[in-house]
């Protein structure tokens, strides 16, 4: 049996819970543990031996253990999806691979700038001090990056082709603090039916929760 630590607060640990759903992996072949990492329980002795940096989320399967959210969803669906949502083909998976790439260099470190404190005082408001103003989203740093998913999503309905991918999976999971934070969707009508179309997946419904529950609204 493999073991899946995650917690709801993180979009890191969401994407990988919500593709373990979607693959249909259910106890006993797969348990989900909740660490709450930002109540500083990714700080235990025996959680630093599973992942030594303390986040979520991480994977124990057999003598493997695995962090980085990214390399999990890879195994996750070479594993016990036999390569759904990944691709067999070395073109198409070189694309997904691409995303999941600009996912963690580029799209959630400036993303993490930009609403860090608003997502933070949601989370653990005792220790994150309320923002001074509201996100800025059209940080210079962030305003590219959403005209590049924008235009590519113009093109397609996912972001590798005209099925949902790993990359969907990947790039979706730091938005899941747009409502809450008012992004401005009707700037990006193309962004937005895929935040609707990936949300309205059977993975990500299962994951729809506190303190990032969203309410899909009508196209």
């Amino acid at each position: 049996m493999a073991t899946l630590y995650a917690t709801s607060y993180s979009s890191n640990a969401r994407k990988a819970v919500a593709l373990a759903h979607q693959l249909g992996l259910r106890p006993p072949q797969l348990e989900i543990v909740d660490v709450n990492v930002y109540a500083g329980e990714g700080q235990s002795p025996d959680y630093l031996e599973v992942n030594p940096f303390g986040r979520v989320p991480a994977l124990v399967d057999g003598e493997l253990m695995l962090w980085e959210s990214n390399a999990l969803l890879i195994y996750l669906s070479e594993a016990y999806g036999d390569d759904r949502y990944w691709s067999r083909d070395a073109k198409q998976r070189a694309d997904i691979a691409r995303w999941l790439f600009w996912e963690s260099a580029h799209f959630q470190p400036t993303l993490t700038e930009v609403i860090g404190q608003h997502a933070g005082h949601i989370m653990v408001p005792a220790l994150v001090d309320p923002p001074k103003g509201p996100c800025d989203w059209d940080a210079r740093g962030l305003t590219p990056l959403l005209k590049h998913l924008e235009t590519r999503l113009a093109e397609r309905p996912y972001l590798a082709g005209a099925e949902p991918t790993l990359a969907d999976f990947s790039v979706i999971a730091m938005t899941i603090y747009f409502e809450r934070l008012d992004f401005p969707f009707a700037r990006y009508p193309s962004l937005g039916g895929w935040y609707r179309r990936v949300h309205a997946l059977d993975g990500w419904r299962h994951t729809n929760g506190q303190p990032w529950r969203v309410e899909l609204a009508e196209p």
